[in-house]
């Protein structure tokens, strides 16, 4: 018996060869993070002379932290009503912990920069997760090449800002819900419980992740799982009851943050909401103003103008339409319809910022998190030239789709330069317009006065 115990736990104990290959294959993917790290970190130290946030809004977020790490959760200051400026939940939540244990005043961007920037190599590597059975393996590495070239997802990583941590999560939930749909085996019990969780998460990080969770609601609805765990050979009426009652789950995961305002403050949406959102503000006219922001971002900011000149290469809104259209073509060719819809709705969704009053605040930060999609999609139209290509020249298609992927990644990365200069020179601004208040305050004014 021991003998047979030793030799099967023998089989299962990965060679040391192979587990440091495995390890290396990483290294490219943390050495390139890593890098961009440093350089867009360093750019601001160098500026700044101390950590600083691009954006005021991570100020905000801070407070909050802090709030939860003082025992007065909600609250901007200790005394003060619950309120709602944080349209992040679970942001302040993540950072309150390194408040506690020290990081406090401008040291509390470390950790937001840490978490951050694993969040970006996270996202590179669901990007080629996502994009591989519909594109190959090599478009689907150009496809976490994109994700590290593109200046909008360095930008909001130094930031300070959710942003690249919930494209990160709703990436991942969009991954764990197409593996659910397309492998009968990956659904069990644990599985579910962790979409359920999932599905709360994403709009706790931002309420646009309601959308998400509700995806994800929609394939255990449509793919359900037995009650006994057994794979199902046929659709019963049982079935299709505990689908919907595990839907039911999803839904209410969706409305989790509206419910929590509304115990918390008697209100479902938050003041940011309230002043930002299209729907209820009575100087604009919802469809005229919403399908006004929709033109503006198809035809301004895919196209690498004006805002997005920043982040964009010029004129490339039609080659982002064409990689959806391409998403859909392999998910049909590869029979993987459910992971090309998925792909195609995280794309799409950086429409719902179309509800918003304007979307063009803080560098586009409500539209980047989406961006994901989009890249999938230039992942797929590099593999369907590819194959055009080979019809041609066996080895043009062998190597199409390296150079179309190369050459969408050599798009974003010229503008890094430019973004990580300008990252540095906002976080001077925020620092010398507001933060020097602040210190100032601190020290010339007492410490009961309220400003």
């Amino acid at each position: 018996m021991s003998a047979v115990s030793t030799a099967t736990a023998s089989e299962r104990r990965p060679h040391p060869a192979a587990s440091w290959r495995g390890r290396a294959r990483w290294a490219p993917l943390v050495l390139a993070t890593a890098l961009l790290a440093y350089r867009a970190i360093r750019g601001i130290l160098d500026k700044v002379g101390h950590p600083g946030a691009a954006l005021d809004d991570a100020y905000i977020h801070f407070q909050y932290a802090r709030a939860f790490a003082e025992g007065h959760p909600f609250r901007f200051q200790a005394g003060e009503p619950i309120s709602t400026g944080a349209t992040s939940f679970l942001w302040p939540i993540l950072l309150a912990p390194f408040h506690a244990v020290g990081f406090r005043g401008e040291a509390i961007l470390w950790p937001a920069w840490a978490l951050s920037f694993v969040a970006l190599g996270a996202l590179a590597h669901e990007a080629f997760a996502l994009a591989r059975p519909l594109a190959g393996r090599t478009a689907a590495i150009g496809a976490g090449l994109m994700v590290l070239a593109f200046g909008g997802f360095a930008w909001c990583a130094a930031s300070g800002m959710e942003v690249v941590p919930f494209a990160w999560l709703i990436a991942f939930s969009t991954r764990k819900g197409v593996e659910w749909a397309e492998d009968e085996g990956r659904r069990t019990r644990r599985a579910l419980g962790m979409l359920v969780a999932l599905a709360a998460l994403c709009p706790l990080m931002r309420p646009e992740g309601a959308l998400t969770s509700l995806a994800l609601g929609a394939i255990v609805a449509v793919h359900p799982r037995r009650r006994d765990g057994a794979r199902p050979a046929r659709f019963t009426l049982k079935d299709v009851d505990a689908s919907r009652a595990a839907a039911c789950a999803f839904v209410g995961a969706a409305l989790l943050p509206n419910v929590l305002l509304f115990l918390l403050t008697g209100s479902a949406t938050s003041s940011t909401a309230q002043v930002k959102l299209l729907p209820g503000n009575p100087y604009y006219e919802l469809p005229d103003a919403a399908l006004a922001n929709a033109r503006l971002l198809v035809g301004t900011i895919l196209d690498g103008e004006v805002w997005s000149a920043e982040f964009l290469p010029r004129g490339g809104a039609p080659l982002a339409c064409l990689g959806l259209a391409a998403t859909a073509w392999r998910g049909h060719a590869a029979g993987r319809r459910v992971r090309a819809a998925m792909i195609i709705l995280l794309a799409l969704s950086m429409f719902v910022p179309c509800l918003y009053v304007t979307f063009l605040w803080n560098r586009l930060r409500y539209l980047w998190p989406f961006t994901t999609g989009w890249i999938i999609g230039l992942a797929c139209l590099a593999r369907v030239v590819a194959a055009l290509a080979s019809k041609i020249d066996a080895r043009a298609g062998a190597l199409g789709a390296a150079l179309v992927t190369g050459g969408f990644a050599g798009m974003f990365a010229v503008r890094l330069e430019w973004v990580l200069e300008d990252v540095a020179q906002s976080a001077s601004g925020i620092s010398r317009q507001q933060v020097a208040l602040d210190h100032w305050a601190k020290t010339h004014l007492p410490a009961d006065a309220r400003i």
